[in-house]
């Protein structure tokens, strides 16, 4: 066995000698139900890919990596990941990863790993990253939003129904989530900046939710400046929208944003928008209340 920097043979081979009593006592058996002596070379073919296949799931994920390494195929976890969101097929990513390298030299019973790592190691890495991305919690949905969108850059995916068959979630409920969480949690013109920042930076990679949230998104950060007194922003904002429409709702919502804050503020835009609409217009009257 050769020395490998990071890897605990000690353990590797008290899994072994263990896994080979139990995958020996089940060749025994299998011979004593099995006559046909022209099948002993596939039963013994098989449990040899059993005892790999129960090693390389009994490691870490981090071992099978460094094993993957000490064959020269230098990837970490996350770019394991890139690979399976780019194609669903393992097999043909294997086939792929050993065509740039020989890792024919290297033998499981030497080295403690071969070629069958691969496929292994892809499987678990899928699994473990459906996971991750499945049990998002509120406090992490920013992390997981950062990841989905490292992962469609790097694979110049911009369809979110891709990102939701390759990871197993729902994208656009995960978003409608951080935006809610967001504004209500966000207080600091520093936490805003970095919302509007993040925010626009993963729209522009999904064309959908863009479409879909710009204008609501454009609101949340305009209500959020002014929140934290960075009104100048936030009105431009509010104008921008209305600039080429006549939606009332988005004036009823600026108005509001000052409610709180600037009553003088809230009635002169309450002000403009009556100025803009008769009164059979069903918004008309809330505008009228906050004039008044």
């Amino acid at each position: 066995m050769k020395s490998k920097e990071g890897y605990d043979e000690t353990k590797r081979k008290t899994s072994v000698k263990k896994t080979k009593k139990e995958i020996e006592t089940t060749e025994e058996n299998r011979k004593r139900t099995s006559p046909k002596k022209n099948n002993e070379d596939c039963e013994h073919f098989q449990i040899y890919n059993e005892i790999k296949e129960k090693q390389y799931n009994y490691v870490s994920l981090n071992t099978c990596i460094r094993m993957a390494k000490e064959m020269k195929v230098n990837l970490e976890y996350g770019d394991y990941m890139s690979l399976l969101v780019k194609e669903d097929n393992i097999d043909k990513i294997v086939e792929e990863l050993l065509s740039k390298v020989d890792v024919s030299n290297y033998s499981f019973e030497e080295d403690g790993y071969d070629a069958d790592l691969f496929k292994v190691l892809l499987q678990r890495i899928r699994q473990s990253m459906r996971s991750d991305f499945a049990n998002v919690r509120k406090e992490n949905l920013e992390y997981v939003l950062k990841e989905v969108l490292r992962l469609a850059k790097s694979n110049n995916i911009n369809n979110i129904e891709k990102m939701n068959d390759s990871l197993k979630i729902d994208l656009n409920s995960i978003w409608k989530k951080f935006m809610h969480i967001s504004y209500e949690s966000i207080q600091t013109l520093a936490q805003v900046n970095k919302y509007e920042s993040f925010v626009f930076d993963f729209l522009s990679q999904f064309n959908e939710l863009h479409n879909q949230y710009a204008n609501e998104i454009l609101m949340d950060i305009a209500d959020l400046y002014i929140r934290a007194n960075e009104t100048k922003k936030g009105n431009h904002y509010y104008e921008y929208l209305l600039r080429d429409s006549d939606d009332t709702t988005i004036i009823i919502r600026w108005a509001k944003a000052y409610c709180q804050k600037d009553m003088d503020m809230a009635r002169e835009i309450a002000k403009k928008g009556l100025s803009k609409m008769d009164s059979s217009n069903p918004n008309y009257n809330i505008l009228l209340e906050i004039l008044i």
